[in-house]
């Protein structure tokens, strides 16, 4: 990744905004897996977002057809927990702006 592209990275994690998506990358046992989480609220420093259906075995820019996100799975972070995630590498991807192609826009 390029200087530009994560300074611009560090910018979106350090300025949450409702609509945000990140790609979480999960290294677990020695395998990693993938999956998105959704910002659906900002309260002061508390973010609630959304968990992906689905994980994936490799790095993703768009959710797979059979993904969405699910309402019910909500997870609760502070924006500090944020840009540690980011600090850690976890936070692979940051998508302010995005299509319907990308089929972040699905909650079930």
């Amino acid at each position: 990744m390029n200087l530009r592209a994560q300074k611009e990275k560090a910018e979106l994690v350090n300025k949450p905004v409702v609509g945000d998506v990140y790609l979480i990358r999960n290294d677990n046992n020695n395998s990693t897996s993938y999956y998105f989480l959704k910002l659906a609220k900002i309260n002061g420093d508390t973010v609630t977002v959304y968990h992906s259906y689905l994980e994936y075995n490799g790095f993703v820019t768009k959710m797979s057809d059979e993904d969405f996100f699910v309402k019910e799975e909500v997870l609760l972070f502070s924006k500090d927990d944020l840009k540690k995630m980011y600090k850690r590498e976890e936070i692979n991807f940051v998508k302010r702006t995005y299509n319907e192609e990308s089929g972040f826009y699905r909650l079930k």
